[in-house]
């Protein structure tokens, strides 16, 4: 289940970012049976949201709780775009990207961004839902 925390002691249990309180960056974490799973960050970018997670999730785990989160901003959050950022040598997240209806958009330095508009997620939604 995603849920929307302002917990610092939460979100500072999973981040190895430096975590700012700021009313820009909305945090969800990913909780089941009452266990934290992992952390999603939202921040302002370009045209829409930039996501953060840090997660010890896996697999397909992993797959469905960044869904999960995309569909928690689109619905919560007033955006209609949300990319996500990848250092180039980063293939599993750069994948996650693509697998959660992600575009390549752009490059900076050494990442690589994609662009997760709303539309994009129906296509993926067989692969990721599976009842969770």
């Amino acid at each position: 289940m995603i849920t929307e925390t302002r917990d610092f002691r939460k979100i500072g249990k999973f981040t190895p970012w430096k975590t700012n309180l700021s009313p820009l960056v909305r945090y969800v974490m990913d909780i089941k049976d009452g266990q934290d799973r992992g952390i999603w960050a939202f921040e302002p970018y370009l045209d829409g949201m930039l996501i953060h997670g840090c997660t010890n999730l896996k697999g397909l785990d992993v797959k469905i709780s960044v869904r999960q989160a995309l569909k928690w901003a689109f619905e919560t959050l007033d955006c209609s775009v949300i990319y996500s950022v990848a250092e180039k040598g980063r293939q599993d997240i750069q994948v996650m990207s693509i697998a959660a209806g992600g575009r390549r958009s752009h490059t900076k330095g050494d990442n690589v961004y994609f662009k997760i508009e709303a539309e994009d997620m129906s296509c993926t939604r067989k692969v990721f839902d599976h009842g969770r």
